[in-house]
């Protein structure tokens, strides 16, 4: 991004989060050859969409069912046997590629030097070989999209990896201890939605998980909105990743709005000590229109108490239409900033 086109965008709402009160400003920082002029504050549209439960989930539970016995013998290192067939499904990308390959037989072939990729790791740095391509699509559901969408979160002694319509959960020295498991199992939907933009977040304040993602909506033949198009979100129960979760969800078809119904593009998440923050870009899912930047805030609190309290929290939206340099694009929560 050019310097003269970075900027922090700082969204304050005072949330009196269940009492209903909301106060919201947007304030504009431009890069320093701007910043004497720039500065302004500009007025924030508000709304609130119904916050749903979806339902309890347990990760280890729905791994298990998964095919129990072929899960068993990968965890003691033997591969599994597939047929061609098999293997080729999931590799739609490349085989796509490889159809318009150049036909025929070269007349010299590259030499490439020598040697071989190294399976350790850099010097001063760990890691391991988590989630690939292969094993994302070998979930129910689930199928090989390239290039992968990756949301990734660590506390506590372990790692949650999410890739594109999988999720996986390791211990810091990269034992797998949840397989991988589809999108539509993690949020008790059919197989036959769409999900996209997987992220994810370790709390490390209150010691819980959380990971979204978002569905598309979907019309009939006769032109019809069947599906509307709905944000995501599973919340921990305790502070075990493994475990048990609470999926929440909001439509975010906005169907009021001009140039919608629309969908929630490139959901990012962000947390403070208050709550918890999703911002998405609102497209029309037939028009093309593009209607700003939403955040939407939610009381971290009532998310996570809500097994034992049973309040359902408000989600309040913020429509962020424009600013004093344009139109918003991108906005990532982190913190108490949203930075774009």
């Amino acid at each position: 991004m050019p310097l003269g086109r970075f900027r922090i965008v700082t969204v304050t709402a005072a949330l009196a989060l269940g009492a209903g009160l909301v106060a919201a400003s947007v304030t504009g920082h431009a890069a320093p050859a701007r910043a004497a002029t720039a500065s302004s504050v500009v007025s924030v549209p508000v709304f609130s969409p119904k916050l749903r439960v979806v339902g309890q989930v347990n990760l280890s539970a729905i791994a298990a069912a998964e095919r129990p016995a072929e899960r068993a013998t990968e965890r003691q290192g033997a591969p599994i046997a597939r047929s061609a067939a098999a293997a080729a499904s999931y590799r739609s990308v490349d085989n796509a590629i490889r159809s318009r390959a150049a036909k025929g037989t070269p007349k010299s072939l590259p030499n490439p030097a020598g040697g071989s990729l190294s399976t350790q790791n850099v010097p001063g740095e760990y890691g391991f070989s988590a989630m690939g391509g292969v094993q994302q699509a070998d979930t129910k559901g689930g199928s090989d999209l390239e290039p992968p969408d990756q949301g990734l979160c660590a506390g506590n002694g372990y790692v949650m990896e999410f890739i594109n319509n999988a999720l996986a959960i390791y211990d810091k020295n990269g034992d797998q201890l949840v397989q991988p498991i589809g999108s539509a199992a993690a949020f008790r939907q059919p197989t036959s939605d769409f999900f996209s933009d997987p992220r994810c977040y370790y709390d490390a304040s209150t010691q819980r998980w959380f990971y979204q993602e978002f569905i598309v909506g979907a019309f009939n033949s006769s032109g019809k909105l069947v599906t509307p198009s709905t944000q995501f979100e599973a919340v921990s129960n305790t502070s075990d990743p493994t475990g048990s979760y609470t999926v929440w969800a909001w439509n975010t078809t906005d169907g009021g709005t001009k140039g919608c119904p629309c969908f929630g593009d490139y959901d990012n998440l962000g947390a403070d000590a208050n709550g918890i923050y999703v911002a998405t870009d609102e497209f029309g899912i037939d028009s093309g229109a593009y209607n700003g930047a939403v955040v939407y805030a939610i009381s971290k609190g009532e998310l996570e108490t809500y097994s034992q309290t049973g309040i359902l929290p408000t989600v309040y939206a913020y429509r962020l239409t424009s600013d004093p340099f344009g139109a918003p694009y991108i906005v990532a929560p982190n913190g108490s900033e949203v930075r774009r």
